[in-house]
């Protein structure tokens, strides 16, 4: 059995690959309408040669299950993957899809589910901040609040919330 060539994730795709990645999400078991289930997010990640853990795509499959009702749209993936490369943009649009209820505020579930999934998204991130800040549990919502609130309304917004993670990232994703 051949050995399987991961992609290399810091190359952007380029835009005549796209019907390659659609004609993927096509093939999989529960594709309807433009989408897949959480389901086969670890066929798929295999399929496109995504080098994933399980614990990886565990913490994926959860936070979609949240984020989309376990839905992830052909559209919404190919903006994600544009846009992994341009950090500003990679991190409002993930932002924006933790916004589950489309208010542009991050509230405290949302929350929850920004800490379990942010470290899992790049294992380069985990030990990168002191105490390990990413760690399930290691910061409380209203931590959170206190600092990334910066217009001092007493709610987090999709915008302030991206500078907040950028500051713990040291920019990597902003």
């Amino acid at each position: 059995m051949a050995e399987t060539t991961w992609r290399d994730m810091s190359v952007p795709y380029k835009e005549e690959e796209y019907e390659g990645l659609r004609e993927i999400f096509r093939t999989m078991p529960s594709y309807k309408d433009g989408y897949i289930l959480s389901s086969d997010f670890a066929d798929i990640f295999n399929r496109l040669r995504y080098n994933r853990t399980p614990e990886q795509v565990e913490a994926y499959v959860v936070w979609w299950d949240h984020a989309q009702d376990g839905k992830m749209y052909i559209d919404q993936y190919l903006e994600i993957l544009t846009s992994v490369h341009t950090t500003s943009k990679f991190t409002k649009l993930y932002v924006e899809i933790i916004d589950k209820n489309k208010n542009g505020y991050i509230g405290a579930e949302e929350f929850d589910h920004l800490m379990t999934l942010l470290p899992h998204h790049d294992q380069k991130l985990i030990g990168k901040t002191s105490d390990d800040f990413f760690a399930e549990g290691s910061k409380s919502y209203e931590e959170f609040v206190t600092e990334a609130d910066t217009n001092k309304d007493g709610i987090v917004d999709t915008e302030e919330c991206a500078g907040w993670i950028a500051k713990y990232t040291q920019g990597k994703y902003m």
